[in-house]
């Protein structure tokens, strides 16, 4: 799962495909590194301007949120003292049905705080998740996550203003690119290759790529890359140059401008805001 900085986690459980946690920040963090999981997040207490992609949005306690985790965000300033929301974490493959996963590579979306009966079933269903992700008996929930969140995803794609055309011939194609993408990040990979591999047109695979991924293949496949990176860095005490040239990058030169260009800072000073985050 995605990594937090300048927070706290307050309450968290984890399964093998989803997870819950409740998070309470206190001030601005650096942009998020892309994860594979697609998130709903609920707030409790505050209120927050976050950039998500290239939009900002001001989320205030009450409202739901509904993103992809492969758009960048930020979070740009907390009003008060914290802002304190719920967050689940949820694997692409909970959903089953490809015409449900389209949404979360659609668009980011809220659903403001309010007492209309849309938003009284949505925290209805949210409050059954939570529960069903704290159960012990683990293939009893499982199926009961999966269901709930396919009842959410339909109630938020009902609730959408501008609800975006599922082409399920494409999404089919699409899951086992990225699936492979995923599987092969550190080799040489080619959007020729991918398209033939589709039978695609170079140009068209990037279309549908970008249409519901909001990136490019080549900016997916380097994010898979950074994200990697870090993850060994971290994880197995290595430099992260050294740990880049084990993710797919050709040289130490080639990950520090890539990285720079990305995230507008070297990455010396990336894990220097990890590991010392700006106070309150």
């Amino acid at each position: 799962m995605e990594r937090e900085s300048s927070s706290s986690i307050l309450t968290e459980c984890n399964q093998k495909q989803v997870s819950y946690a409740v998070v309470q920040k206190k001030s601005c963090e650096i942009p998020n590194f892309v994860s594979r999981t697609f998130r709903i997040l609920r707030f409790v207490e505050g209120s927050v301007d976050w950039r998500i992609g290239e939009e900002l949005y001001r989320f205030q306690a009450g409202d739901v949120v509904v993103l992809n985790n492969l758009i960048k965000r930020n979070i740009e300033r907390v009003y008060s003292t914290q802002v304190i929301y719920e967050r689940f974490d949820f694997s692409p493959s909970l959903l089953t049905q490809e015409a449900l996963r389209s949404f979360y590579y659609s668009q980011t979306y809220r659903i403001q705080a309010d007492s209309s009966e849309s938003a009284q079933q949505i925290n209805f269903l949210l409050d059954l998740l939570q529960q069903e992700i704290h159960q012990q008996e683990a293939a009893f929930a499982q199926l009961a996550v999966q269901r709930l969140l396919e009842l959410l995803t339909l109630l938020f794609y009902r609730l959408s203003p501008h609800p975006q055309p599922i082409v399920q011939s494409a999404l089919p194609t699409l899951s086992r690119i990225t699936q492979y993408m995923q599987d092969h990040f550190r080799e040489d990979i080619r959007i020729q290759d991918l398209a033939c591999r589709c039978g695609y047109t170079p140009e068209y695979l990037s279309r549908i790529f970008h249409q519901y991924i909001g990136l490019s293949p080549k900016s997916y496949l380097i994010n898979l890359r950074m994200e990697a990176a870090l993850n060994i860095a971290m994880s197995q005490d290595m430099g992260l140059l050294d740990a880049a040239l084990q993710s797919g990058f050709h040289s130490s030169s080639a990950f520090y401008k890539t990285f720079r260009a990305y995230h507008g800072m070297t990455p010396g000073q990336y894990l220097k805001g990890l590991n010392n985050p700006p106070p309150a």
